[in-house]
Parts: structure tokens; C-alpha cells; sequence
């Protein structure tokens, strides 16, 4: 994979990244992120992930808020790819364009412990970091559509970055839809412009989920839509929409799921990754 430098990222919300770029490297500090005031005016209190609470959620094996009815893949019988990890070649070469399967900065393989589609999901487990480091997987699907949807559950374990989606307009020109998580339920999307290597944010907007998202599956959608020009971003219930600029181009999209740019330790657990494209 071939990263480009960005700028540091110091917000007062948590964050999770959905990227469009044509390869780069997310700088993000997120040591100062606090979500913004619930409905009553009181902010959510701080969140501690345990590993013993971990654990100990994870004790019952399957997610008991798994979507009732098709399960894995077959609830996405339209999308251009699906990967549900039920085959022992879910995370190599075969089914992704590239893979960290073999990496040695951390853990990337497939549990069978808290999924949300029987047998299995994908764990990610970062453990060595230095500066900005990654454990992807990433799925390029090549060609120009007017509309693109990625859709995957994820459990992540702490405030960080944990997916993207890129779209190559040229080789100068690429974009990156951005989803944060943090602590205090804080979310921020936005929108990442990355002209030869100077990287601009045309649109972005800071939102609070209504469940803490540390330790629990999350269903997670982002669509992007030619027109109207507009971004979409689901997370839970929480739903953020965005312009985009116009010169953003549905090209070449590719998703990329797996700590991203971290400057710390992070895990997390993704189910049922699908992308639909629409001509």
C-alpha cells in the first residue's frame, strides 16, 4: 500500500475515518477529543474499555443485536463485493487487493467470539505502533459509478480510525470520506481533498451517537452519491449528510477496513463488509 502525508487533525470530537484517497497517510491526534452535550445539556460520561469487559461481553459468542432474518452476505445480494469470513480465504490476496494478513505490527486473523453472522468475523489487533501505523485490508473496485454505498458492523475497542473509503478521480486527484469515533459518543464526518499532496477539507460536520460506540457492534454505512452531490454517512442511528465538492468523482472506490494511521494500540472486530456500486 502507498501512503501520502497529511496534516495533523486536532478536533474536540472523537473520530472514525471512511477515506477516498488514492493512498495516504492520516496523521490524527485525537488526544483531546470530547463529545458534545446529550439532549438534557449533560455530557455523556467518559468511557473505559476494559479488556475484562470485553472479555466478558464477548462470553455469549454470537451478537445478541445481530439483524434478524439473511444473515452474512445474503443480506447483500446486490453488492458488486461481500466478504462475511466464513472461508478460511476471507483475509488473503484472493479476496482483497491487499491485506496485512501476514503483518508483524500486530495481530489480523479471523475469531469466532462475539460475530454478528455466524461463524466468523475479522480481529484486528494493532499492537506495535510507531508514529502512524496501519492492519488493513482493502478492496478496490475499478470503474466510475453514480452512486456507492460500503456497509460493515464494527466493534471497535477505543477512539481512533478504523475504516475507509477512497475514490481516485486522477492520479493527482482523490478524496476520502472520513468517519471518527472518540470518547463521549462524539462522531465527526468529513471530507478529506487530496490535490497532489495538498490536503484540504471542503466539508465536515461533528455529531454525537446515541450509544456509546466502544465494546458494541455498530452497523456502519457510508454512500456517496453523484447527484445530487452529496455524502452520507450512518452510524448507528445517527445520520450525517454532507455536499461534495465539484469536483469529486465516483472513480476507482476502495474500502479499507483495519486500524488506520494510529499513533497507539487499537482493536476492533468487523463483520459483513459489502460495497454497491450503481452505474
Amino acid at each position: 500500500m502507498v501512503y501520502c502525508r497529511m496534516l495533523v487533525v486536532r478536533l474536540r470530537v472523537p473520530l472514525l475515518v471512511v477515506s477516498a484517497l488514492a493512498g495516504c497517510t492520516l496523521t490524527t491526534d485525537l488526544s483531546d477529543l470530547a463529545g458534545p452535550p446529550l439532549a438534557g445539556g449533560d455530557a455523556a460520561p467518559p468511557v473505559t474499555v476494559t479488556d475484562a469487559a470485553i472479555d466478558a461481553d464477548a462470553d455469549a459468542g454470537a451478537n445478541p443485536d445481530a439483524p434478524a432474518g439473511p444473515t452474512g452476505c445474503a443480506r447483500y445480494p446486490s453488492a458488486a463485493f461481500c466478504v462475511d469470513f466464513e472461508k478460511p480465504s476471507s483475509l488473503s490476496t484472493g479476496t482483497w487487493t491487499t491485506s496485512d494478513e501476514n503483518a508483524t505490527n500486530g495481530t489480523l486473523g479471523l475469531t469466532q467470539t462475539n460475530v454478528v453472522s455466524p461463524t466468523n468475523a475479522a480481529f484486528f489487533d494493532l499492537t506495535k505502533v510507531d508514529g502512524c501505523s496501519y492492519l488493513q485490508l482493502t478492496k478496490r473496485l475499478p470503474g466510475t459509478s453514480s452512486t456507492v454505498t460500503t456497509r460493515l458492523d464494527l466493534r471497535i475497542e477505543g477512539d481512533g480510525i478504523f475504516n475507509t473509503v477512497n475514490f481516485s478521480v486522477t492520479p493527482k486527484l482523490s478524496f476520502s470520506l472520513i468517519i471518527a469515533f472518540g470518547t463521549n459518543r462524539a462522531v465527526r464526518f468529513f471530507v478529506q481533498r487530496n490535490a497532489d499532496g495538498v490536503f484540504t477539507e471542503p466539508a465536515g460536520r461533528n455529531d454525537g451517537l446515541d450509544v456509546d460506540p466502544f465494546g458494541r457492534w455498530l452497523p456502519v454505512a457510508i454512500t456517496a452519491t453523484a447527484s445530487p452531490a452529496k455524502a452520507t454517512a450512518t452510524i448507528g442511528t445517527t445520520t450525517i449528510v454532507l455536499p461534495l465538492p465539484v469536483d469529486f468523482v465516483l472513480k476507482d472506490p476502495s474500502s479499507t477496513i483495519g486500524p488506520y494511521c494510529s499513533d497507539k494500540p487499537l482493536r476492533g472486530t468487523v463483520d459483513d463488509v459489502a460495497i454497491t456500486t450503481s452505474p
